[in-house]
Formats: structure tokens, C-alpha cells, sequence
């Protein structure tokens, strides 16, 4: 069996990282940010409840658009 490349093992756990980073980042801390601004947080229970759901949404649509188009190019 031949040997592994230590930098390619570098390379897969790095861009591990940067994926779970984003998604924490933008599905999970962002949209609670985002409900914690004064004028959102003052707004009807509806109107936050939408705001936090479109934004949850769109970047999680946005994560998985982006990985598959990688995944496409083979970067990933």
C-alpha cells in the first residue's frame, strides 16, 4: 500500500473545518444575532419568527448550493 500524502489529510480536515465553521457561523449564530437587533426583537412574535426563519433558510440553502457547485468542480 502506497504511503498517504500528510498535506492532502491537511487539506480534507482544513476544508472540514471551513465547511462546519460556515455553517455554525451562518445557521446557527447569525440568525440569533440577527433576532437579538432592537428593532427585530421589539417586532411581533410572527414578524420574528419569519425574519429568523427566512434568514436560517437562506443560508442554508446558500451552504448547500455552494458545496454541490464545488463538489461539481471537484474542489471538494
Amino acid at each position: 500500500m502506497p504511503p498517504t500524502n500528510p498535506r492532502s489529510w491537511l487539506q480534507a480536515y482544513g476544508k472540514a473545518v471551513l465547511i462546519f465553521a460556515y455553517f455554525v457561523i451562518a445557521t446557527v449564530w447569525l440568525p440569533s444575532r440577527i433576532l437579538g437587533v432592537s428593532f427585530i426583537s421589539t417586532a411581533p412574535a410572527a414578524l420574528r419568527d419569519l425574519v429568523g426563519s427566512g434568514v436560517w433558510f437562506g443560508f442554508l440553502v446558500a451552504g448547500m448550493w455552494t458545496l454541490r457547485s464545488l463538489q461539481a468542480k471537484g474542489w471538494i
